[in-house]
């Protein structure tokens, strides 16, 4: 599948491949121009590659490390990329300090579609 430069770019980070799969099938569907990306490393490569990204959708708990260590990087980064972080962790510690760090989004495992969605699509002005 090509990708058209007037969809919205999002890149989804989730090793989940139930998951992954899924949601990259909605998403598409709703107008979005999906890369997903099962580890950290794929994740770096992909942002560094990608022009315009509009959204990252990440989780915490990947293969090859931790997305806390990405969310850092990507907020150090000039940019206006919102950042969804998923997890399904429940240590209430980790989530006082992936909130430190800022996502414009945080939800919490499973998660319901309506509240991704819903966080993902630009409001009208």
């Amino acid at each position: 599948m090509r990708s058209d430069a007037n969809r919205p770019r999002l890149l989804l980070v989730e090793d989940d491949l139930a998951t992954y799969t899924a949601l990259k099938g909605i998403l598409t569907l709703r107008g979005w121009d999906v890369t997903v990306a099962t580890t950290l490393e794929q994740a770096k490569i992909a942002i560094d590659a990608a022009k315009d990204l509009n959204t990252v959708i990440l989780d915490l708990m990947l293969p090859d490390g931790e997305g806390e260590d990405l969310l850092q990087e990507l907020k150090t980064r000039p940019s206006q990329t919102m950042i969804v972080v998923t997890t399904g962790v429940d240590d209430a510690q980790r989530i006082a300090d992936v909130e430190k760090l800022a996502p414009n989004v945080l939800l919490r495992k499973p998660i319901a579609l309506a509240e991704l969605l819903g966080a993902i699509t630009p409001k009208a002005a």
